[in-house]
């Protein structure tokens, strides 16, 4: 089955989930997805505005140029997603404690996040943008991130000597969280 161009307002799926069909060009608005599955769902060109995706299950999800904005989406494996095609964005929303780990997300925009242990380890992080995302304990190991976009976001630790980092982009008051390792003192 497939939905196009419709708008699902206030709906939870926490005790009837979605039904696993293709949605392509709908709005999700205030929908409550808490602990519920949305695997081997389809979506493509699809926002979800206010939304809860709090410990959703995302196994072979497709998510084509997806927008999420101001949503919730606690604790959520990103990585079980399909990454064939996979494009998301993400604007004011809660991401704390996902997992994007080994996954190809070049040119992702987090913009004004909160990524809080978000794991990135062995992602492709290439372009992506953390601008205005509080960074707090999220996990960079052997992650690309060149030309990543690191202006105004905040609170981010990470090791140039194990992430790739050419042409990335740091706002000069953060430059401290490159060298915490060292164990030195900046003023």
């Amino acid at each position: 089955m497939y939905f196009e161009n419709q708008t699902f307002e206030n709906q939870n799926y926490t005790t009837q989930p979605l039904l696993v069909w293709e949605y392509e060009n709908c709005i999700f608005q205030e929908c409550n997805f808490s602990h519920s599955s949305i695997s081997q769902i389809q979506f493509v060109d699809c926002e979800f505005l206010s939304c809860n995706l709090t410990m959703i299950e995302t196994f072979a999800t497709k998510l084509q140029n997806v927008r999420f904005v101001e949503s919730k989406l606690l604790w959520v494996e990103l990585k079980n997603c399909n990454e064939f095609l996979f494009e998301v964005s993400f604007i004011k929303s809660n991401l704390e404690l996902a997992s994007f780990s080994g996954m190809k997300i070049k040119n992702t925009s987090f913009e004004y996040c909160d990524l809080k242990e978000v794991n990135f380890t062995g992602a492709d992080c290439s372009g992506v943008n953390f601008s205005h995302s509080n960074l707090t304990w999220a996990l960079f190991q052997r992650t690309k991130l060149e030309k990543a976009i690191f202006q105004n976001a905040y609170n981010y630790v990470l090791d140039p000597e194990e992430n790739t980092l050419s042409g990335a982009q740091f706002s000069l008051e953060w430059l401290p969280g490159l060298l915490t390792k060292y164990h030195i003192t900046i003023y």
